[in-house]
């Protein structure tokens, strides 16, 4: 018995593939967040920079070379073949398909993308909303303080979460700064 998949299944599958190499991230990486254009020096000198955890001014040449003929040879043209971006070998210029624009590459380190901040605010206005009804059908203990030292208090505690979220942010802005990225997908078809 044949299994038949939907062309959208096809594509998103060959999709993942392509990108299971981690160049082949890198560059849709790079280019997602430079407005979908750039040149392949720019590029090779990026992502050796990223594999070797330097900063693009102190990339060693043979480093960038290899980078550079890797790129040239072998993944830009996967993932032209795939339709995620457009590669003019001789202008040496890549640019993001539409298709390639609908990848979002995030960063696995991002404090944005694992962080439990979302939560913990939306547990504030749960809260804040719990308490807000106790007070309206004047249930006890709650009614029995006043209602602007409740509103003190949940503004004490929202105050609170976004400084613990800000220093949070900080850190992680200071751990991860120039970091090599660590990505997860998501696409739309």
């Amino acid at each position: 018995m044949s299994v038949q998949r939907s062309a959208s299944a096809l594509s998103r599958e060959r999709v993942e593939h392509a990108l299971y190499n981690l160049r082949r991230r890198y560059v849709v990486y790079y280019l997602s967040r430079n407005d979908g254009i750039a040149n392949l020096d720019e590029l090779s000198t990026q992502v050796a920079a990223w594999e070797n955890d330097a900063p693009t001014d102190s990339v060693p040449d043979d480093r960038w070379k290899s980078v550079y003929s890797a790129l040239h040879q072998t993944h830009l043209p996967k993932l032209e073949e795939i339709g995620l971006l457009w590669y003019d070998r001789e202008r040496t210029r890549v640019e993001l398909t539409p298709r390639g624009r609908n990848l979002t590459l995030y960063l696995a380190s991002d404090g944005f993308t694992a962080s439990p901040w979302p939560h913990r605010y939306l547990l504030v206005c749960a809260l804040g909303a719990l308490v807000g009804v106790l007070l309206w059908l004047h249930v006890s203990p709650v009614a029995d303080l006043a209602p602007l030292a409740w509103l003190a208090i949940f503004l004490g505690v929202l105050a609170g979460v976004t400084v613990a979220h800000v220093q949070s942010r900080r850190r992680w802005y200071h751990r991860f700064s120039g970091a090599r990225p660590d990505f997860f997908l998501e696409y739309d078809d």
